[in-house]
C-alpha cells in the first residue's frame, strides 16, 4: 500500500515538473509576441524558484 502511494506521489511530482516546463515555454512564446509580458515572466519565475 505504501509503495503504491509512493509511486503515485512520484508520478504527481513528475507531472508537475512537466506542467511547469510547458508553462515556461508558453510564457516564452507570449513574451516573444508581447514585450510587456517581461515583468509577468519574471514574477512567474520567482514564484517557481
Amino acid at each position: 500500500m505504501n509503495k503504491l502511494r509512493y509511486q503515485e506521489k512520484l508520478k504527481t511530482q513528475y507531472n508537475l515538473e512537466e506542467v511547469k516546463k510547458k508553462n515556461v515555454r508558453e510564457l516564452n512564446m507570449l513574451l516573444s509576441e508581447n514585450p510587456i509580458m517581461i515583468s509577468y515572466i519574471e514574477v512567474f519565475e520567482k514564484i517557481n524558484h
